[in-house]
């Protein structure tokens, strides 16, 4: 085996090295598919580096060497995939072992003798250049011609250049590749995950709608009397079950918003539509409360084209959590209209616990509690479904809060969202 020197080579790169390298190297970057990457190369210098064969290899992991890439294709030598045989192992493995180009130039075509890889190849000059990225050698390319000194030192330069922009290009790929294999086994999880979620609040909420139908019809009367020791009884299990259906609903609509099974039901309505349900709801959570309501709205607020049963979800859930988390003074509910932007606010205070800092940003987040001592917690999916619903409703939410001292959610929608 005989190394010649570069000078001795008859064929020049005819524009710059630099820029050649650069344009081919913003093209291999542009690309996140290593097949792509690897027919821009093999196109991209073909017209500046004469070559008879093109391969590509890729360490692997346990640093096995695989063939991943040769242009022109079709060649059974130099299958993509094809094991190596020791000969090549030992020519093509030095270039990524010394982490160095390697030349070798025959002085005459090559028929036999010499290195055997090579010359079964009939190639007369070789030339290897590692892959290296960030320190790590990720594979080798290399170059052979069936022509005797075909490689000098334009060549060398402008491969070294044009070998780092396809180690990052392939960096890119598989870190890609990694990513999107992960995203899609999270993706995998999250649908099973609904899928059961769905099943069992389904399972769950069939026969728990007949025992609360049952407690409705027993506390009415019509099965016989009930005395006020039973009354008391029926009113804390009617009172638990729809709790527990609060929460198989909860869960059942994170489901499906999940799966993306959630339609807009779009339809132009008054404010007064929503509010009577709310108010309703804030009637009974007074019952049980020693806490004041102020309610705060503006005079003729516009009417809106939006989602009516979402937007009563997110009032309705804001205001419970309201209530779930203040043991004194009041929960306010103010509703603006921003004329000028065309857009409707939704404020809902409390004096209540507050939000630690560190937890704001967790506190829309599936299955979080703010406070795990705190009574009649839920499964904690209110506030997920709401900030779900307000980005379905296409708003933005706002949380201001202090330990301590109570918080305020604002919830700002669009007068009218489009079909």
């Amino acid at each position: 085996m005989k190394k010649t020197p570069l000078r001795k080579a008859r064929r020049r790169v005819t524009a710059k090295p630099e820029r050649v390298a650069t344009d081919l190297g913003r093209t291999l970057v542009s690309s996140l598919d290593r097949k792509t990457i690897f027919r821009e190369l093999a196109e991209g210098i073909k017209a500046h580096v004469r070559y008879d064969r093109l391969v590509v290899l890729e360490r692997q992991k346990g640093k096995r060497i695989e063939r991943v890439f040769t242009a022109p294709p079709g060649q059974k030598a130099t299958a993509d995939g094809a094991s190596l045989n020791e000969e090549e192992k030992r020519i093509f493995g030095r270039v990524a072992r010394r982490k160095q180009p390697y030349l070798w130039q025959a002085s005459r075509p090559v028929k036999g003798g010499g290195a055997k890889a090579l010359s079964a190849w009939g190639f007369a000059s070789y030339l290897g250049l590692p892959l290296i990225h960030r320190g790590q050698v990720l594979g080798s390319l290399h170059l052979g011609s069936k022509r005797p000194k075909a490689y000098g030192p334009m060549h060398l330069h402008l491969l070294q250049a044009v070998a780092a922009w396809l180690a990052l290009s392939m960096d890119n790929a598989l870190l890609y590749e990694k990513v999107k294999s992960q995203n899609d086994d999270l993706k995998r999880a999250t649908e099973y995950k609904s899928q059961f979620l769905a099943r069992m609040s389904h399972e769950i909420r069939t026969p728990l709608g007949v025992l609360i139908g049952f407690l409705d019809i027993l506390h009415s009367g019509t099965l016989g009397p009930v005395n006020d020791e039973q009354r008391t009884a029926l009113d804390k299990m009617q009172s638990q079950s729809r709790r527990l259906q609060k929460m198989i609903n909860d869960v059942l609509s994170l489901s499906r918003i999940e799966e993306g099974s959630v339609p807009l039901e779009i339809s132009t309505f008054p404010l007064e539509k929503i509010m009577e349900p709310v108010r309703t709801l804030v009637d009974d959570l007074k019952r049980k409360s020693p806490l004041q309501v102020v309610w705060d709205i503006e005079p003729d607020l516009p009417t809106l084209r939006t989602d009516a049963p979402k937007l009563e979800e997110i009032l309705q859930n804001l205001i419970v959590n309201a209530f779930k988390y203040t043991r004194q003074g009041e929960v306010r509910i103010r509703i603006k209209n921003l004329a000028e932007r065309r857009r409707v606010q939704f404020i809902v205070e409390d004096t209540g616990l507050g939000i630690a800092p560190q937890n704001v940003s967790k506190i829309f987040e599936g299955f979080h509690q703010i406070d795990a001592t705190t009574s009649s917690q839920g499964v904690g999916l209110g506030l997920t479904i709401v900030k779900k619903f307000v980005d379905l409703l296409e708003g933005d939410i706002e949380v201001q809060t202090q330990p301590g001292k109570g918080s305020s959610f604002k919830v700002t929608l669009p007068h009218v969202l489009e079909d």
